[in-house]
């Protein structure tokens, strides 16, 4: 009976060990777990909004701020994927986090400047990532996300490198002029629309003609007076590129990828001079509007590094020997030409190059809004093909782990 007894209980030993080694290791699963999702969950966040130092992150994100916080996770999403488990208070007290979360919180992540190329852009180092700056500051594309979970009084702590995805735009119709229509509103013999410009071959004129007939000569969707106001052409797109140019999430990426940058004009305010319509070389500058736009002189851009503006709602007229280098996007979200006196004050123009005025690049305008362009003296092309901007140009495609990245942190880091 005493030989029973004493192989009783050492097997009543051994099954609670083994149910005690169980459950820890249940729960650093589901710590980890916990922890890769936040990770991801993270990094998703970042490829909707790249952080710099207009957007960046939160010191830390944890479920108690994140769903009041721009830049971190759905606490929602991860609360139903992920459901807190284990007990409210752990012996020896809940585990604690190396960058000091909050104790007891579930999961926490934290985003970092990978820090100068030397030292931790290529490995990271606990103490010293912990005090850069919580966004893309060295400016290389690349940041450090850090992700904490918590399950059953366990803590996993895992690491990634996340990298910016810049895409060309490959994606827009790329014509010197993309419209309903056009109108050269002066009668004389001088080029005002290049279509070939500083391209290798003339590129096509995009008309849709909605409601307009033609396109010809004097029609009321391409009226022009003689063939030599337009260089290398006409020749027009069969059939014409599709209003609107691109897709709501492409353009997204133009109104992200601006945000990130500082060359986005949120509603109600409006580029009072040409130099504020340029940004970064490569960088959309985005105007929400509504905004009416003129200008008399000033240069944005240059012929070497061109940009790319996108207004949303609004009109722009060129006048005075102003100059635009790039693309002009125009939504037409007035609604031109329907729309009052106010919102389309030339009627169904949105673009109006005029008076010496000039953009060497392309124009493009959506729905039933068109350009009109007219130089009664000086030297200039109104419009003048140059396709740069074209292939310099590169709109935020999301955020990516970077290959090789990814591993679960020692204690104390």
């Amino acid at each position: 009976m005493f030989a029973l007894l004493m192989l009783g209980l050492g097997m009543a030993a051994f099954s609670d060990a083994q149910s005690r080694a169980a459950g820890v290791e249940q729960g650093s699963e589901a710590a980890y777990s916990l922890a890769e999702a936040a990770l991801n969950a993270q990094i998703f966040q970042l490829s909707q909004r790249w952080v710099t130092a207009t957007t960046p992150d939160a010191s830390v994100c944890t479920p108690a701020n994140a769903a009041s916080t721009a830049g971190c996770p759905d606490p929602t999403s991860l609360a139903y994927a992920y459901p807190r488990t284990g007990p409210a208070t752990c012996v020896g007290g809940m585990p604690t986090d190396a960058w000091g979360s909050p104790a007891g919180t579930q999961w926490a992540t934290y985003v970092r400047d990978d820090g100068p190329q030397t030292t931790t852009a290529q490995l990271f180092e606990s103490a010293t990532d912990e005090t850069q700056p919580a966004y893309d500051a060295n400016g290389n594309g690349s940041v450090w996300v850090r992700a904490v979970g918590v399950a059953n009084c366990r803590m996993v702590v895992v690491i990634a490198k996340a990298s910016e995805q810049l895409l060309p735009i490959s994606f827009f119709p790329q014509f010197v002029l993309n419209a309903n229509g056009f109108e050269v509103s002066n009668s004389g013999k001088k080029t005002e629309l290049d279509a070939k410009g500083n391209a290798p071959q003339p590129s096509y004129i995009s008309v849709r003609c909605a409601g307009l007939s033609g396109p010809g000569a004097q029609t009321s969707c391409t009226n022009y007076s003689n063939s030599q106001q337009i260089a290398s052409g006409p020749n027009y797109a069969n059939p014409p590129a599709s209003s609107p140019a691109i897709s709501p999430s492409q353009l997204a990426a133009f109104k992200a990828t601006a945000v990130a940058n500082n060359t986005y004009w949120p509603v109600g305010q409006c580029p009072t001079s040409m130099s504020q319509l340029a940004g970064p070389a490569g960088v959309p500058t985005y105007i929400e509007g509504p905004c009416n736009l003129s200008f008399t002189g000033g240069t944005a851009y240059s012929q070497s590094q061109p940009g790319f503006l996108v207004l949303a709602n609004g009109t722009l007229a060129l006048n005075g020997n102003a100059t635009f280098y790039g693309v002009i996007y125009a939504l037409n979200s007035q609604g031109c030409p329907t729309g009052s006196s106010t919102t389309c004050p030339n009627g169904s123009d949105v673009v109006w190059i005029h008076g010496g005025g000039q953009v060497v690049g392309a124009v493009d305008v959506d729905g039933n809004g068109t350009v009109n362009l007219g130089d009664t003296g000086g030297a200039n092309t109104n419009l003048k093909y140059d396709p740069t901007a074209f292939q310099t140009t590169k709109v935020l495609g999301g955020a990516a782990q970077t290959p090789n990245t990814f591993r679960i942190l020692p204690a104390g880091q």
